[in-house]
């Protein structure tokens, strides 16, 4: 999905022809357009489901990580020799724009289990290569609990213990966030 924006309408047209060219230059089958605003609402709907619906598919992990822009094509093939090597599929979508990249490993054709087991190695082999290519191990939500064990990926030691230091400095009580990172 690809949103283009311009002064009038036939500008936008002109931006989305030139899209619609790369696209298919690079694989693409089709492109669409919306002929309406409702109609472009009800595509961005869409795409806001594709997590909701894949999680009421099989069970499905996210991760939310960022990549320059100029570097998406490359995460994504390496993405891919990554789902095959663990054998997990690893379904990806997010904003071009800002080079967030959303990725859904989910479990299919795998014991529950096997695919819980197999989580931890994919999640760090995403994170450095999105490292490795100029990105962060989060686009947009953070660390939180669940990325704590993988942020020594993107920050040293040195780093991770002064942001330690400016939180204890305002918060020496531990009340804001407990339980997150810091």
């Amino acid at each position: 999905m690809i949103i283009t924006e311009g002064n009038t309408t036939e500008e936008i047209i002109n931006y989305f022809a030139e899209v619609e060219d790369i696209c298919k230059r690079h694989g693409a089958i089709d492109a669409m357009v919306p002929n309406s605003e409702r109609a472009k609402r009800k595509l961005i709907h869409a795409r806001e489901q594709l997590y909701p619906a894949l999680k009421r598919f099989a069970p499905v992990e996210v991760i939310d990580t960022v990549v320059p822009r100029s570097q998406i094509a490359v995460f994504m093939k390496q993405v891919k020799k990554i789902a095959e090597e663990h054998g997990v599929p690893i379904i990806g979508c997010g904003h071009a724009g800002d080079g967030n990249v959303h990725l859904h490993p989910i479990c299919i054709n795998m014991d529950v289990e096997v695919w819980r087991k197999k989580l931890p190695a994919i999640l760090r082999q995403v994170y450095e290569v999105a490292i490795s290519l100029g990105g962060a191990i989060s686009g947009e939500h953070g660390i939180g609990i669940e990325k704590k064990d993988y942020l020594e990926i993107e920050m040293n030691q040195e780093k991770l213990d002064l942001m330690r230091r400016i939180k204890k400095a305002f918060d020496p009580n531990n009340i804001l966030n407990p339980g997150k990172i810091f």
